[in-house]
């Protein structure tokens, strides 16, 4: 029965190693940095860390600004079951809101908002902020007053004046006159 299931085997053995080789080195040559730091201030690993989250990051929030709205869903839902069934019910939240107000996740909480906050700190008391890439993930640490230098050159370089109003509506006229006058 073995001498049956070798080939098989064999063949399956030497597609897995591929496999995994292709993934070992698909994910070291495609990864490229998440933060570039353009100026010289150094930050912490934890301010890395942070900035690394990307500017769309969603803080969690503190467990006791909300649990008062999970305790008044959860009794609004335990009433619509069964009187008989709504005492044990009402138990098992009890016991699961008093284990979030005592986990962990308050010292997360506490410890990235920390982190945010110095990391802002650190931004502003250098003058510097955080741009995200166009085209690929990656989020750049300028110093503002080279940004605006970079940002005026470019627009002197380009020719590029700033306009008064929006353009849209005097296009928008402009173009609507003579199909209007094509229809009638």
């Amino acid at each position: 029965m073995d001498t049956l299931y070798h080939k098989p085997n064999k063949n399956l053995d030497t597609l897995t190693k591929q496999a995994q080789t292709t993934h070992i080195n698909t994910k070291n040559t495609n990864s490229q940095p998440r933060l570039i730091n353009l100026t010289k201030i150094n930050f912490t690993k934890e301010h890395i860390n942070t900035l690394t989250l990307r500017p769309n990051y969603a803080l969690e929030r503190n467990p006791k600004s909300y649990i008062n709205e999970l305790i008044i869903d959860t009794e609004n839902a335990i009433i619509h079951l069964d009187p008989k069934i709504q005492g044990i019910f009402r138990y098992m939240a009890a016991t699961k809101i008093k284990h979030i107000m005592v986990s962990c996740h308050y010292i997360f909480h506490k410890r990235h908002q920390h982190n945010l906050n110095q990391t802002k700190d650190n931004l502003n008391r250098n003058n510097l902020t955080i741009i995200k890439a166009d085209k690929n993930k990656a989020i750049f640490i300028f110093n503002k007053n080279s940004l605006e230098e970079k940002i005026k050159t470019c627009r002197h370089e380009n020719r590029i004046t700033r306009l008064n109003k929006a353009p849209t509506d005097s296009f928008q006229k402009h173009f609507s006159k003579p199909f209007n006058n094509a229809i009638h």
